[in-house]
């Protein structure tokens, strides 16, 4: 043991005895801590080897007068191992903390080896010392600290190739890999990844093999590379289901990850239905695989797609489980992640001030780490809540801003999203040529990458710069091919915005009952998705042919209930400003 910072332990604390090569079987309720005895002496190399599967902890390993060495944070799933050679002789002291925030206990098998040391141990000690390093820092959930994480994790990596340990050189790639995820720096994290699967494959490590097959098929998602993502999702898939060894905790994992990662390409390329299949089956796998983070995860995805689905409640109940159980291990850009989802879903129940909220509580987390991916997915919620405020100038900055961020890091279905966006407030603000080049580019890029949502956006924007421009024909028709992918998709809430925009194009050719019959159809879809700014307008359109084909009592009845259901949105709007600006923006 080399001694470090002082921080003395109290001798009061209960201590329990540590032998070498035999097992430990213990719990932990959260912030508690369990200190052990080892006795060493110098020069004896020492290997501790704790599996906690789920379980979020630490290791501090202290001196013989009780003085921290080094802690060595545990926050991934699975064994976290830790090596040193004793530099000095007696009794040194491991401290196991919980880092869990709530009381319930979980259990941990600790093991310690204890021998003479090679010249390879003397490398594999120092390597987990820059592990132990690197791994606090990237606790710290800012870019600075990734980046410095990042350099740790990487003079790790030399030790570990150096020493010949493939298992550990390619578990080092992978953790770097994860890092420039984490930054968004998505060509980077496939260059890792992509390195190591290569190894992986000619050294034999099938396990860490199925995990990377996992992570550069996810980048290639991201990316918007979804054709080329797919088949290693499915090789991870085939794989495991021939697997006879499929029940292990870390099969389970392997395979929920596929399941996910599926899912999530099936979401991109707006085939909803089936995306839900595969979240479902994902979260029943890692439920069974006692993970938590990727419980999180399915919770999270399963909410994206209730949503797009119009089932506002079930998303709800989704993104609340998801939040609760990012809290529960520490994960701040999860639960980030999940603060920009739940704004989404405020504002599509006209809920706009707690949108901003929980916007505005994720931007911060996200500009912190570098994570540019999650920036611009907020800034775009943001730019959503000010569009629905009537604040034209406020929303196109913040579209603007998602756009750039989102062609920096290379993402083309984002950046045909935030286009689309960008061109929707160019429209409203009256440009309507730079509306066009934006609708364009956008259903370009969605094309390329097979989004057929953003594809029926950029038509149905395009359609509306037809029927302004009296093309109301060629509207109609664009309209109906926008509905016709919106029905495929299951969007219930899009399906009504396009029924009301339909019975708008009928109702200035004349034909009233059409129109009528498009307004009511919009009105039951905008009721069943739970999109209550859609429901005022299919009211309002529904009252306004009404009176104008003198039917005064109907008309008089859906502006009733119109007026009735803005009011219920206006007073939970704080600040004068705002609620001025969301009542202006319903009553055009």
């Amino acid at each position: 043991f080399t001694s470090a910072q002082a921080q003395p332990v109290s001798s009061a604390e209960p201590v329990a005895e540590l032998t070498a090569n035999t097992p430990v079987d213990g719990e932990l309720a959260g912030s508690a801590s369990q200190l052990f005895k080892l006795d060493v002496r110098q020069g004896q190399y020492i290997r501790l080897a704790i599996d906690k599967k789920d379980f979020f902890l630490s290791a501090t390993l202290l001196s013989p007068d009780r003085k921290m060495i080094s802690e060595h944070p545990g926050r991934s799933f699975g064994i976290l191992r830790l090596s040193f050679i004793a530099t000095s002789q007696g009794v040194g002291y491991l401290r196991l903390n919980s880092l869990e925030k709530d009381s319930e206990k979980r259990p941990y098998q600790l093991r310690i080896e204890i021998r003479s040391p090679t010249p390879r141990d003397y490398e594999e000690a120092a390597a987990s010392q820059l592990e132990a390093e690197a791994e606090a820092l990237r606790t710290k959930w800012d870019q600075q600290s990734l980046r410095a994480a990042i350099a740790r994790y990487s003079e790790a990596l030399k030790l570990w190739t150096s020493s010949g340990n493939r298992v550990e050189q390619l578990r080092m790639m992978k953790t770097i890999g994860a890092c420039y995820f984490i930054l968004s720096e998505y060509n980077e994290a496939l260059n890792a990844y992509t390195k190591a699967l290569s190894l992986s494959q000619s050294s034999g490590s099938k396990p860490l093999e199925l995990d990377l097959l996992n992570d550069v098929g996810y980048v290639y998602s991201y990316l918007g590379e979804n054709a080329k993502a797919l088949p290693y999702f499915e090789q991870v898939l085939s794989t495991l289901g021939a697997d006879p060894d499929v029940q292990s905790l870390e099969a389970r994992r392997r395979k929920a990850q596929a399941l996910n990662n599926t899912g999530e390409v099936y979401y991109s390329l707006s085939q909803r239905r089936k995306a839900l299949d595969y979240f479902q089956h994902a979260l029943t796998a890692w439920v069974n695989a006692s993970d938590r983070s990727g419980e999180a995860l399915a919770h999270l995805n399963l909410g994206y797609t209730f949503t797009d689905l119009g089932d506002l409640q079930n998303a709800s109940e989704h993104y609340n489980k998801s939040l609760a159980l990012w809290q529960s291990i520490g994960d701040a850009r999860g639960e980030a992640l999940t603060r920009t989802a739940l704004g989404g879903l405020q504002t599509a129940l006209g809920e706009k001030q707690l949108a901003l909220e929980y916007h505005r509580q994720a931007l911060p987390v996200f500009q912190t780490l570098g994570n540019e991916q999650g920036e611009a997915a907020t800034w775009n919620g943001i730019a959503q809540v000010y569009e629905d405020l009537n604040q034209p100038g406020a929303a196109l900055d913040s579209y603007q801003r998602a756009l750039q961020l989102n062609r920096s890091i290379g993402h083309r279905e984002f950046a045909a999203l935030s286009q689309y966006y960008v061109g929707r407030v160019h429209q409203w603000m009256g440009d309507s040529k730079r509306a066009l080049e934006d609708y364009q580019q956008s259903l370009l890029l969605s094309r390329q990458v097979r989004s057929s949502k953003i594809e029926a956006h950029a038509l149905r924007g395009i359609a509306a710069l037809n029927e302004a421009n009296g093309e109301r024909a060629k509207a109609l028709e664009q309209y109906a091919e926008v509905l016709r992918l919106y029905e495929r998709i299951g969007d219930r809430r899009w399906q009504a915005r396009t029924l009301n925009s339909i019975g708008h194009v009928s109702d200035a050719i004349g034909n009233k009952n059409a129109a009528l019959n498009y307004f009511g159809r919009a009105l039951l879809l905008s009721r069943e998705g739970e999109d209550r700014g859609e429901e005022v307008a299919s009211l309002y359109n529904l009252a306004r042919t009404e009176r104008n084909d003198t039917n005064l009592e109907p008309a008089i009845n859906h502006i009733s209930s119109a007026i009735n259901l803005i009011e219920s949105l206006r007073i939970k709007v704080t600040g004068e400003q705002l609620r001025t600006s969301y009542f202006a923006s319903v009553h055009q």
